[in-house]
């Protein structure tokens, strides 16, 4: 679990750092978020982390 609790993040982030250079879309555009593991947990999830420093999602409450 630490293991996962280390790395997700940072490979989450920079898998979104390139889709959004790649698209081309401004963050505040993005109004959905899904993330998928099956191989740890950790609450928050990276999915909260990902909104918040991203600045994607802002019409969701309860993640800032």
């Amino acid at each position: 679990m630490q293991f996962y609790e280390e790395h997700a993040y940072p490979l989450a982030r920079t898998a979104v750092d390139r889709a959004l250079a790649e698209s081309h879309v401004e963050p505040r555009r993005i109004t959905h978020l899904i993330t998928v593991s099956c191989t740890g947990f950790m609450a928050p999830g990276v999915d909260v982390d990902l909104i918040n420093e991203v600045g994607c999602c802002q019409r969701l409450s309860g993640f800032t």
